[in-house]
């Protein structure tokens, strides 16, 4: 399809401008009649944009808006056909008019937007889009498709694109984090926190960013500049985050991963630890040969050796395999995978201990719970255990 030069030199944003502008897109039959409302004239009007022809276009919006002076969509159209016919001034003035007929309108709002983005007025569109951020999360990502084609620098959103609160600079976040703009995204995270916009699951969200992103020792290093106190011995000698359970788990992978499996209960535990007031229970109901690895957290360890040690508490673990532990590499399991054997029957808490070599080239590591099938007849686990004091550490012996 061969579109008009007038045409395609002003449009901005396929999207937008079928957000905005499809209620106007109705076609007219030929030899159909119908009385000259301010709607239809539109209709018409846009026949005539649509084809190439912004000055016949022009007659019929103002037709319609001397039908319907106080819609602001009508000024709107208005102002798109001026803005087409190079006519800047008057489509100003009409864009102005209808932001002030509807201040509150997110669809108005957008559509005076884009035609100061035209205009090469960034900053009066900033204004625009942002009170739309503040009015609703619907235009999200129009705005935010905006942002990344016509504004110079992620700076410039966060300082005058984005309106006061939590909301929609999280949402500009994570849209950063979807596109994979990594440096936007750095930028991003340091503002957000300087102005205390951040809670836990972003947090998390952006730690499992870096991590995807090969970036592991940042991700650590901001994941223990977020918790702050919260921290514990987290990298005080412990790799291990939350090492007794004590706090429920964050949404991120630098924390416990509890997934839920048919014939276990997973949950923490307020009336048994061995140290703290909380342990992990981990329940097997006796009904099935269960294939367990649905406790993990990811640590990120640096070429060496480790000791490594838990405690486990049992009560009634039934067949040959009990519960243990599993620390791999999660990039490539073929790498380093070194398992812990687990603890059947019932006993009181004891340690389960290894010491590690963490080879060169070797990326995070997963510390998962773990229980591999038993092939034996009677092989439906039943019992409980609490898992305590989970401690990778430097081996400072080696």
């Amino acid at each position: 399809m061969k579109w008009h030069p007038l045409t395609k030199a002003r449009i901005i944003g396929s999207v937008t401008s079928v957000l905005v502008l499809l209620p106007a897109l109705i076609m007219l039959k030929p030899g159909f009649h119908r009385p000259e409302t301010a709607l239809s004239l539109s209709e018409v009007a846009y026949q005539h944009l649509w084809k190439g022809d912004p000055a016949s276009a022009e007659q019929f919006f103002r037709e319609a808006l001397k039908k319907d002076p106080a819609s602001p969509y009508r000024w709107c159209d208005m102002g798109h056909a001026l803005m087409l016919s190079s006519k800047h001034a008057e489509a100003r003035q009409c864009f102005t008019r209808a932001a002030e007929l509807a201040p509150n309108s997110p669809p108005v709002l957008i559509r005076v937007a884009n035609f100061h983005f035209n205009a090469g007025e960034t900053a009066d569109a900033l204004r625009y889009t942002s009170r739309t951020l503040r009015l609703t999360d619907q235009y999200d990502n129009v705005i935010f498709g905006l942002y990344s084609r016509l504004v110079n620098g992620g700076e410039v959103v966060l300082h005058d694109g984005l309106p006061d609160g939590r909301r929609a600079a999280q949402s500009w976040f994570r849209y950063l984090q979807s596109k994979n703009r990594v440096k936007d995204a750095d930028n991003a995270w340091k503002w957000l926190t300087s102005h205390a916009l951040v809670d836990d699951p972003l947090a998390g969200e952006y730690m499992d960013f870096l991590l995807a992103n090969g970036r592991h020792e940042e991700a650590v290093s901001n994941w223990t500049n977020y918790l702050g106190e919260r921290a514990g011995d987290y990298l005080g000698g412990n790799l291990v985050f939350n090492s007794g359970f004590e706090r429920a788990p964050l949404e991120t992978k630098l924390d416990w991963t509890f997934r839920p499996i048919a014939g276990v209960d997973i949950s923490r535990d307020t009336n048994v630890a061995r140290s703290g007031a909380v342990s992990l229970r981990i329940q097997f109901a006796g009904s099935e040969n269960v294939d367990f690895h649905h406790v993990v957290q990811t640590v990120v360890a640096r070429p060496g050796s480790y000791r490594f040690c838990a405690y486990v508490r049992t009560i009634g673990i039934t067949t040959d395999r009990g519960l243990g532990f599993r620390i791999f590499d999660v990039a490539k399991p073929a790498r380093f995978d070194v398992r812990i054997a687990g603890v059947t029957g019932t006993q009181d808490w004891v340690a389960l201990k290894k010491t590690i070599v963490v080879p060169e080239g070797t990326g995070p590591l997963a510390i998962q719970v773990t229980r591999t099938p038993s092939g034996k007849f009677d092989n439906k686990i039943g019992g409980t255990v609490w898992i305590d004091d989970v401690v990778l550490k430097p081996d400072r012996r080696s």
